[in-house]
């Protein structure tokens, strides 16, 4: 008896709570976009020769070890290792005969927010002109070379290489694979290595995603550095966004409605895709420097999900997942690298959403089952019930003798007012509770 007056206490507990949601993830997405060859943005910049003072002082060999336990830390394997840090020594040869390294390095550290943006500037235009941001997948580039030798990624391109996919789409999705993720990667390490502190890898989580540096100047100022994009913007924490944890919203004023959004994008995609086919991305350029700041942010960087460390892994994860998921029906693979995803920290309901569909795919229901539990339990604490209530009424689907799954719809039901229903699972609960605890 004193179990079944315990369980009436949770049901009024549950009864008792109320949180708020919205929307629906959407279908799975890879998180790169193929970006042109450009300079755009915020802060284009061309450098003058003859303005710069070289500096050879900068001894390449004092980065290896540093460099070394930064790839490791970013799950490179030891035998890739030794290529990738050849390769940074070149870029930083090549930044050193253009800029001079120690000049470069000082004026990174400056607090004024203008300067920085012109030497962000400065260093994406000598990549740019050095070949570092080329379209496509080329094995021997240092950004491939950044996908290829992460763990996982060669078992990645040889299963792409073995599959039936025509050759055209095999480049298309390797060239996914070194899009935008790879190169924020690449920025993050590069500005390791000239000593940037503050650096934090964040993420626009909203569909389309996108990946992107979030370096702290201050307290409330911070740069958005976009290796992607290769721009650089400025933003004030308190002002353009508001901070929830470790997600970052744009503050109301800034916020643009969802149709004019979707409506700047159109435009842009429609741009880009006949850039793409001519190779000529003057048009697509010039919309997107006609944007304004508050586009550009609701475009690209809103809202922010930024990370205290474990650099863009999450996110290289879960795009060779997602490879394995809809493009190579390899379920096994595709749990075991969205199971890496979420361990990452890069705990998206994206992530949780195709985990289950996989497992689903898969036909292993009791995991499924619980996958789809546990995106209802995330996707609810995030606010978003309508996906919550969606994936508890999956997982029932899949295994209808869980009592905390109906515990749970029951919270999902009281939230949007069905007390009714509220009432209904939560005595469901309530029975399969006594079912298990009966001998």
């Amino acid at each position: 008896m004193p179990k079944i007056h315990y369980l009436i206490s949770i049901i009024c507990l549950i009864l008792s709570i109320f949180l708020s949601g919205f929307a629906y993830a959407g279908p799975p997405v890879i998180y790169d976009r193929v970006m042109p060859e450009s300079n755009s943005g915020w802060n284009r910049v061309e450098i003058n020769a003859e303005s710069i003072e070289l500096d050879r002082e900068f001894q390449f060999e004092s980065i290896a070890v540093e460099l070394e336990e930064t790839l490791i830390g970013l799950g490179y394997s030891q035998e890739g290792i030794p290529e990738i840090v050849r390769g940074f020594e070149k870029v930083l040869s090549v930044i050193d005969s253009e800029l001079g390294i120690n000049n470069l390095k000082t004026e990174l550290k400056s607090n004024d927010l203008e300067s920085l943006k012109t030497t962000y500037g400065n260093l994406m235009t000598v990549l740019q002109n050095n070949g570092y941001f080329v379209s496509g997948y080329d094995p021997e580039t240092l950004i491939a070379k950044l996908i290829i030798n992460i763990d996982g990624g060669k078992e990645l391109l040889a299963a792409i290489d073995n599959s039936n996919l025509a050759d055209n789409q095999k480049a298309i999705v390797k060239s996914y694979l070194v899009a935008c993720t790879a190169r924020a990667q690449f920025g993050l390490v590069l500005l390791k290595l000239l000593g940037v502190e503050n650096i934090k890898p964040a993420y626009k989580f909203k569909l389309p995603a996108h990946a992107f540096l979030f370096i702290e100047v201050n307290k409330s100022d911070v740069l958005l550095v976009d290796f992607s994009l290769l721009a650089t913007g400025s933003a004030k924490v308190g002002e353009h966004y508001q901070r929830k944890g470790e997600y970052l919203y744009l503050s109301h004023e800034y916020v643009i409605p969802d149709d004019e959004v979707e409506n700047l994008r159109s435009q842009l995609q429609e741009d880009f895709t006949v850039s793409y086919f001519d190779n000529d991305f003057s048009q697509y350029n010039l919309r997107r420097q006609s944007l304004d700041k508050k586009s550009f942010l609701n475009l690209y960087y809103s809202p922010l999900h930024v990370l205290d460390e474990g650099g863009f892994a999450g996110a290289i994860n879960f795009n060779f997942a997602t490879v394995y998921y809809l493009e190579l029906g390899q379920f096994d693979d595709a749990i075991k690298q969205y199971t890496k995803s979420l361990d990452s920290g890069l705990g998206e309901i994206r992530t949780y959403s195709y985990l289950a569909q996989a497992c689903e795919c898969k036909g292993n229901t009791s995991l499924a089952a619980n996958a789809y539990y546990n995106l209802g339990v995330v996707s609810f604490n995030a606010g978003q019930s309508l996906i919550s209530e969606d994936a508890f009424r999956n997982s029932i689907r899949l295994d209808p003798y869980q009592s905390s799954t109906y515990w749970q719809l029951s919270r999902v039901d009281l939230e949007a007012g069905r007390i009714g229903s509220a009432i209904k699972n939560g005595l469901s609960g309530f029975m399969h509770t006594v079912n298990d605890l009966l001998p």
